[in-house]
């Protein structure tokens, strides 16, 4: 029963550290950053036209 317990009272305090995380995640806001991506495909476009 004690293991039990033991089990549970981690698995609980588990649950709260990962709704304390979620709580901060919310607030990240995450950009892309295209320029790279955008300079690659229009190189590439040139290849293909030529």
């Amino acid at each position: 029963m004690g293991l039990l317990t033991s089990a549970m009272e981690a698995f609980r305090d588990d649950a709260y550290r990962l709704e304390a995380i979620n709580e901060n995640i919310k607030d990240v806001k995450i950009s892309i950053d295209l320029k790279k991506i955008k300079a690659v495909l229009k190189e590439h476009s040139k290849q293909l036209e030529s």
